[in-house]
Parts: structure tokens; C-alpha cells; sequence
């Protein structure tokens, strides 16, 4: 059996899906099944094909995909285990492991430090005060606003009588 290429590395953020193909080769002389696994983190890596038969000489394509949920650094291998198909005679099963690094960094959102979401937030809310200040000062005012404003800056009642 030949694999190509003989390791994978995936570096993503978390939260996202990477793929890298792998091509698996049949030297033998006899038509061989393959099946495909993962060592560890099975939850965070999948192939499209577990299983792949070939016949003398040819290649197969599999798809390793990658979604991890946290950040961190992890590794394992994918194992590629061949049987022949001519049960008439002792078969022994032959194999070979893929090296598989996975290096996830954390979300680009997620990463943000405090300072700078606070510095965000005061952004956003000043703008939205400026832009309602603005709003605010190009309204034509009514004739029940008049009134309504006359009547709030009227002179108390109370103190026209010590006059």
C-alpha cells in the first residue's frame, strides 16, 4: 500500500471545518479492502469513506475532515488497515498510520480581550447617541410641542404670589 501524503496538519479556528484529501494506492498483485479509523478524536475528525476496496493498482481518494470545538493543540493517526479478498488462502492484514496534527487556534471573535469589547461598546453607543441627537435636532417641532414646552418652563404659580 502507498499513502499520499504520509501526514496531515490541520490549523483552523475552532468552530470551523477543514477537509484534506488523501490518495491510498494498491501495489499489491490481488484486489485488497481497506478500512479506515481513527487512533483517538473521532468526535473532531471524520473521513467520507471508512472503507475502500481496490484492485491491483489503483487509487483511491478519502476525504479527512476536520471540526474541532475547542482550541489546543492535539494529534493522532489515522490507521489504514488492508486484507486481501481471497479468503482460499492464509491472508494476513497489513497496514500503515497517518500522522494527523490538528493545531486550533480560538475563535477570531471569541479572542477579543475585554478592553477592546469594551472599547466597541462605548463606540457603538456613542454613535448611536450622536446619531439620535442628530435625529432629534433636525425634527420640526409642532405646534403641541410649543405648548407643551411653554407650559413646562412657565413660572410656577407660587412664586407670582410674593411678587
Amino acid at each position: 500500500m502507498a499513502v499520499e501524503p504520509s501526514k496531515l496538519k490541520f490549523e483552523l479556528a475552532a468552530g470551523q471545518t477543514a477537509e484534506q484529501n488523501l490518495t491510498i494506492e494498491n501495489i499489491s498483485v490481488r484486489e485488497v479492502i481497506y478500512q479506515l479509523y481513527f487512533d483517538e478524536l473521532d468526535q473532531i475528525l471524520s473521513v467520507d469513506q471508512p472503507t475502500l476496496r481496490l484492485g491491483s493498482g489503483q487509487k483511491g481518494a478519502v476525504k479527512v475532515s476536520a471540526k474541532p470545538g475547542s482550541s489546543g493543540i492535539f494529534a493522532t493517526n489515522l490507521s489504514i488497515v488492508g486484507q486481501e479478498l481471497d479468503r482460499r488462502q492464509f491472508n494476513v492484514a497489513f497496514g500503515a498510520k497517518v500522522p494527523i496534527t490538528l493545531e486550533i487556534s480560538e475563535n477570531q471573535i471569541r479572542s477579543l480581550s475585554f478592553g477592546a469589547k469594551t472599547a466597541i461598546i462605548i463606540w457603538l453607543v456613542l454613535m448611536a447617541v450622536t446619531l439620535l441627537l442628530l435625529f432629534l435636532k433636525r425634527r420640526k417641532r409642532h405646534s403641541w410641542q410649543e405648548a407643551a414646552i411653554n407650559l413646562l418652563h412657565r413660572r410656577p404659580w407660587w412664586k407670582n404670589l410674593f411678587d
